[in-house]
């Protein structure tokens, strides 16, 4: 009988173990993993037929309240689905003075990475359509200026032909003269 090298086996039971811990680690990931509530993390899976009447009956909602005894979580889930990738038309700007008004009321503890992530989102945009605006304004300059340079240019242009015509005359004017002169000499 033929002898294994000790490498060999140790490399058989490191392939056997990793082989075991992949079996067994799924099962152990599954059962650690929380389950999600239903709650205001749904409106980002929200149908877009569904979310103007979700905003509509959220809207409603708030306005049955008084403002003190607003519920913090509806205005949470306003923002989600006035930002929502599936909402057809959003408005980043309600949706940010939903976040802020939610951040406002919450309590500190309550007031989690996501949803903390979900107002620097809002603000970033903001920030961004905010520059966008003043750039789209910069750009309605440049052309508008761009625009008279052309016309000026135009203007130039046409002048600079009508030299040309009188310069070509005036030439012409002077063979002529000159022509006349010697015929005369």
């Amino acid at each position: 009988m033929k002898s294994i090298h000790p490498i060999r086996i140790i490399r058989i039971s490191l392939f056997l173990t990793l082989i075991g811990l992949n079996m067994s680690l799924p099962g152990c990931a599954l059962k650690q993993m929380p389950e999600m509530k239903s709650g205001p993390l749904d409106s980002l899976n929200t149908d877009s037929k569904n979310i103007k009447s979700q905003i509509s009956h959220l809207e409603a909602q708030l306005k049955d309240q008084s403002q003190e005894s607003e519920d913090p979580e509806v205005l949470f889930h306003l923002a989600l689905l006035y930002s929502s990738p599936n909402n057809p038309s959003p408005d980043h700007g309600k949706a940010l003075k939903r976040i802020q008004t939610y951040m406002e009321k919450t309590l500190d503890e309550e007031k989690n990475n996501f949803k903390r992530y979900i107002l620097a989102l809002l603000l970033e945009i903001d920030s961004r359509k905010t520059k966008c605006i003043k750039c789209n304004n910069r750009v309605e300059g440049l052309n508008k200026s761009t625009q008279k340079l052309k016309e000026t240019c135009d203007k130039l242009f046409e002048e600079n032909q009508q030299m040309k015509q009188i310069t070509e005359k005036l030439k012409n004017l002077d063979i002529r003269l000159e022509k006349k002169r010697k015929s005369i000499d």
